[in-house]
């Protein structure tokens, strides 16, 4: 992506450009790339890792799934160096990677109460046999015995509890903002570090017995509806068609009584 892009730059010499989904920026300046401005795209392990302990305080260990592949072991590299700075929490990071389907699953059968499970990629084992991550993500959620964290959007409503999320409609959006702001004030900043917010599985939460209450700035998806946003509309509906035909009702009663007023007698 970033090669992609470094190419593009110097063609279009004199206009502002605004990337996104971009994960590396190491080699990035000079001339020819001074109207570049990019909006990262990265996994923040670290912000996981801050939500996962305000969660759960008790948890202590932290295996991360992510198989042996060779975008996995980029993938690891660059995570490897954002736990070189210390967290707060003292969370272990443990990665879960040369194993098969079947031993991944007896693995988080068995896990205790202080441990839990984030999704990053595992969608082939060490039998290299391949599954689709939705299938892998769904079938982790089922039988974990702790509950599962995912970092991307479109990892939701599979049964896992949520995170810190990498969403591409999010991403765009930040991207037309600062695109907006140069057009309207001349002004763009050069990296946008993250365009993340926080979700959680509102059902999930309910059924592990997580508290999130005291969690700010978080989007719940699957939330319990209430009874107006139920049967709202049918309320509307049926109060619009009741208002017409007492109004037809009203109109018939008034002319039969103006009739009846009119008859000799």
């Amino acid at each position: 992506m970033l090669s992609i892009c470094s190419a593009i730059c110097p063609n279009l010499s004199g206009i502002h450009r605004c990337f996104f989904g971009v994960q590396r920026l190491g080699g990035r300046g000079g001339a020819e790339t001074a109207k570049c401005h990019w909006v990262r795209e990265e996994l923040n392990l670290h912000a996981n890792i801050e939500m996962i302990h305000a969660l759960q305080p008790e948890v202590k260990r932290l295996y991360l799934l992510l198989d042996n592949s060779k975008s996995s072991q980029s993938y690891w590299e660059r995570l490897q160096k954002q736990l070189e700075a210390p967290s707060r929490s003292g969370i272990e990071v443990i990665r879960l990677s040369n194993v098969s389907f079947t031993q991944l699953i007896d693995k988080v059968r068995g896990m205790d109460e202080d441990e839990a499970v984030f999704y990053v990629s595992f969608t082939r084992d060490n039998r290299n046999e391949f599954r689709r991550f939705s299938e892998v993500i769904a079938a982790v959620a089922q039988e974990s015995a702790v509950p599962m964290y995912v970092s991307s959007s479109f990892m939701l409503g599979t049964g896992a509890v949520g995170g810190v999320m990498i969403d591409g409609e999010q991403q765009g959006f930040t991207q037309g903002s600062m695109m907006m702001n140069w057009l309207e004030n001349g002004v763009m900043e050069p990296v946008r570090d993250s365009a993340d917010f926080f979700a959680l599985d509102a059902s999930v939460i309910a059924q592990k017995g997580i508290d999130a209450s005291k969690m700010t700035d978080v989007v719940l998806i699957n939330s319990p509806k209430s009874w107006w946003s139920r049967y709202g509309e049918q309320v509307k509906l049926a109060t619009l068609i009741i208002g017409v035909l007492g109004g037809i009702i009203l109109f018939l009663s008034l002319n039969l009584a103006k009739l009846r007023r009119s008859r000799p007698r």
